[in-house]
């Protein structure tokens, strides 16, 4: 605990803040403890409050010593049980002494539960996308590494002379050795300082970026352990894109003051430095596919039909406490005062109530539709719904057949399908009109269908249509309604209004989750739209090394061949024929890689699958156009240093060279 001594076990009024609302609701009063607070009618005095960061389950923000069950949570949820075991024990025999536990506490009942490790229950929405992206930045500081590298060796290979003098004067390999990495670690702890700095002004906008109920997001910062990573990169850094061009200095100055030398003159080094070119294609490749694979995700998932307008509706919802609103009647009578004063406010044209909005936190209902008059082993699963008959002009859902309920209806006789139940039930009939057999858990009921609406995305942004049937909101216990409010102008400028309403019905229920429908599937998407851009951006940082890889290497290459380019237009080639070869060795050092980056997308894009949605990982058009992108790129690469080979002067490049 931060302050405190957390829950008592012998006590039953006790609450644990957490640090946030411990900050936000008390100005993070030192003196909060002891403290009375009010929560659904109960009074608990507070005796702690957690650190930073703790919020477990996600999104926390108050500990209560064992509520009841159905007043909470209602009487479809169980309790969750987390159980602490010894380090090192034998997972089996832990998970076989668990089912036991369990068994024995429902009076030999059999019940199979899964243990989870805490981590994996924690990070499971986020681990794949945080691990494809720390895949990316290791791949691009690898491209930054090989980079330097290339460009080093050609630097060493220009300070032949230097080297072979050296080594004249009696200076040994391991001396130049040590002397050329010395010089790549002092760029590379320069390299690492600079990025330090701007790490600690990035950090900030990063963590904007990623969805807000990222586990351990408030930790994400510039601290020691930055630092400690951010060192180890740099020595690691120093040393791949060290050593190459310091084993190549020490064979370069090996070699005497011979004239060939001394010009730097090396196939051997042109064909190593063209194997990294490669190497850098290739990873370029790859990055480049991972995030046009994110991004047309991202594009596809932006263009689902939702079901319903997200363009100025106002959601929320609230939760009534059991002291006041004891039955079904009494929290029925609550809803539909707050709608009525909703739909009175200036600027409303509708407002509707459900016992579960689009995009929420919740299981919902599932029972069983068939038709009437088919056997129960027909029936379908479905989730079921309860909403007033405004719902659906509030959140923008089409009524495709039919109407929306009525206050004349038998709310224990009348349904709404979706379509796609609809289409399920009925095929090609119109079910309007149609009786369907709607089970509970207890017992059936014979209902007519009056209307079917739009499917709609019920939980998550891209998943598949569901299987609803909507009842009368008179059919269900609403201790949690949801609210839309739809508005002629900004919903959002609607939330004071909303919250004085909540206030002048019964001051003790407060709105959570208030929020427009837009900020809703923008949150739905964070995770995927916050992987997609850093991906994008990766993408274009490896492009881009790729580019000055390519041109770098070129134009060291047109410098080292200066004198043979003489000779070659001296003897009849023309401007025009350089210009070709030189493009030409820039596709040969590019096509390669291309084609390699294009298998390792084959490879590595399996792992994306989880991620993807409208595309398949082996998109052909996805890679045909990467290919050919990065193939353009190589030859713009080449072009201006083709164009500057081509103005050589014969007889300058002869004379110079003599």
């Amino acid at each position: 605990m931060l302050l405190g001594r957390g829950l008592d076990p012998e006590s039953s009024d006790g609450a644990v803040l957490s640090y946030g609302l411990w900050r936000d609701a008390f100005g993070a009063d030192s003196a909060v403890l002891g403290r009375t607070i009010e929560l659904s009618g109960h009074r608990y005095r507070i005796t702690g409050v957690a650190p930073r960061g703790a919020e477990f389950p996600a999104g926390t923000q108050l500990w209560l010593p064992d509520p009841p069950v159905d007043e909470f949570f209602g009487v479809a949820f169980g309790p969750s049980v987390v159980v602490r075991v010894r380090p090192g024990g034998r997972q089996a025999v832990q998970q076989a002494l668990i089912e036991d536990a369990v068994r024995n506490a429902r009076g030999g009942e059999p019940r199979k539960p899964e243990l989870i490790p805490l981590r994996r229950y924690l990070t499971a929405g986020v681990r794949t996308p945080l691990l494809v992206l720390a895949g990316a930045a290791t791949t691009v500081l690898l491209l930054g590494c090989i980079n330097v590298a290339g460009i080093s060796i050609a630097r060493v290979a220009a300070r032949a002379p230097e080297l072979a003098l050296r080594r004249a004067l009696g200076a040994g390999r391991g001396r130049l050795f040590v002397q050329l990495l010395a010089e790549m670690m002092v760029l590379a702890v320069a390299a690492g300082v600079l990025s330090v700095l701007v790490a600690m002004a990035a950090v900030p906008a990063l963590v904007r970026l990623l969805p807000a109920e990222t586990p351990g997001l408030d930790a994400v910062r510039p601290d020691a352990w930055m630092l400690a990573i951010t060192g180890i990169a740099t020595v690691a850094a120093a040393f791949i894109a060290g050593v190459p061009p310091a084993a190549a200095g020490v064979r370069s100055g090996a070699g005497g003051a011979h004239p060939d030398r001394l010009r730097g003159d090396s196939r051997g080094e042109n064909r190593f430095q063209g194997l990294l070119t490669s190497v850098q294609v290739a990873l370029a490749v790859l990055l480049v596919v991972t995030a046009a694979l994110l991004g047309r995700t991202l594009a596809e998932l932006q263009a689902v039909p939702l079901g319903y307008d997200t363009e100025s509706v106002l959601t929320f919802s609230v939760r009534l406490p059991k002291a006041t609103y004891p039955d079904a009647a009494a929290m029925l009578r609550y809803a539909e005062d707050v709608r009525e004063r909703l739909a009175a406010l200036p600027g409303v044209t509708a407002a509707g109530i459900t016992d579960f909005l689009p995009l929420s936190e919740g299981l919902g209902a599932g029972i069983g539709v068939r038709r009437s008059g088919t056997p129960k082993e027909e029936a379908v699963s479905v989730s079921a719904i309860s909403a007033s008959r405004d719902y659906f002009a509030a959140l923008g859902v089409d009524i495709v057949d039919g109407r929306s309920f009525d206050p004349t209806d038998d709310p224990a006789r009348t349904v709404i399908l979706s379509r796609r139940l609809a289409r399920t039930l009925f095929g090609d009939a119109r079910a309007v009109g149609a009786s369907v057999t709607v089970g509970g858990y207890r017992h059936e009921d014979e209902a007519v269908v009056v209307g079917i609406v739009e499917d709609v995305q019920l939980r998550e942004v891209g998943e598949e249509d569901r299987l609803i049937v909507y009842r009368p909101l008179e059919q269900s216990i609403v201790s949690s309604p949801g609210f839309a409010v739809r508005t002629r102008g900004s919903p959002a400028a609607l939330a004071p209004a909303v919250r004085r309403t909540l206030a002048e019905v019964d001051p003790a229920v407060a709105p959570y989750r208030l929020r427009t429908m837009e900020v809703a599937v923008g949150e739905t998407l964070a995770a995927r739209r916050a992987a997609a851009l850093i991906a994008i951006l990766f993408g274009a940082a490896s492009v881009l090394l790729a580019l000055v890889a390519v041109y770098t290497l070129l134009v060291q290459s047109v410098a080292r061949r200066y004198r043979e380019i003489g000779v070659r237009m001296a003897v009849g080639a023309t401007a025009r024929n350089i210009e070709a070869a030189v493009v030409g060795r820039g596709l040969a050092w590019a096509a390669p890689g291309v084609a390699a980056g294009v298998l390792l997308s084959l490879a590595a894009t399996r792992l994306l699958e989880s991620m993807l949605f409208g595309v398949a990982p082996r998109d052909p058009r996805i890679l045909a156009a990467t290919a050919l992108g990065l193939v353009t790129v190589a030859v713009l690469a080449a072009w201006l240093p083709a164009r500057r080979a081509g103005r050589i002067d014969p007889s300058t490049a002869l004379r110079e060279s003599t």
